[in-house]
């Protein structure tokens, strides 16, 4: 159903559109609509570029949409330069809850494991009452490390904690 592929510059549009289709979901992604622009989508491609940052898309097999992505990238500061973080998944809200989000998360972690020696983790924030997503992210070995308390603030005014994640490459060497 879902062909995986590494995104690329030319991908700017299609990683737009799919933003703003998963933005409108208030439990969703962090950013709401209105934050989604084309400056924020070059800041994404700056920093998987000039942070060494990985991105791979999903296209829906018989169409070639995009329906899915995840991205990561490092910090740019020298003491943290074994670390992808803020991570980001996002799947089309029409193609959620068929796997799709655990087959691409499994597709990036490999790609680290096999090419990417130069990282030692990978690190994402989830909302506690995610517990979907909480679920996902243990099954696909990343570990609990520690709450934010009150950081995320929802759409309706009321703040819940934030759960902060991080997986380790087995095959890290530097």
């Amino acid at each position: 159903m879902m062909f995986i592929r590494k995104g690329s510059l030319t991908d700017k549009e299609a990683l737009f559109n799919l933003y703003l289709d998963v933005s409108k979901n208030p439990n969703g992604i962090a950013r709401a609509p209105e934050e989604i622009d084309i400056l924020f989508i070059d800041d994404v491609f700056n920093n998987i570029i000039k942070k060494e940052g990985l991105l791979f898309l999903g296209e829906e097999r018989k169409t070639e949409k995009v329906i899915a992505a995840i991205h990561a990238h490092k910090y740019g500061i020298g003491i943290f330069d074994h670390v992808l973080t803020h991570l980001t998944i996002l799947i089309h809200p029409d193609y959620q809850q068929q796997g799709l989000g655990t087959e691409l998360f499994q597709r990036f972690l490999s790609e680290i494991e096999k090419h990417r020696p130069d990282v030692k983790r990978v690190e994402l924030e989830s909302r506690a009452s995610n517990k979907k997503a909480l679920r996902i992210y243990q099954k696909l070995g990343f570990k609990h490390e520690g709450i934010l308390h009150q950081k995320t603030r929802n759409i309706d005014g009321s703040f819940e904690d934030s759960y902060v994640f991080a997986w380790e490459n087995k095959n890290f060497l530097y």
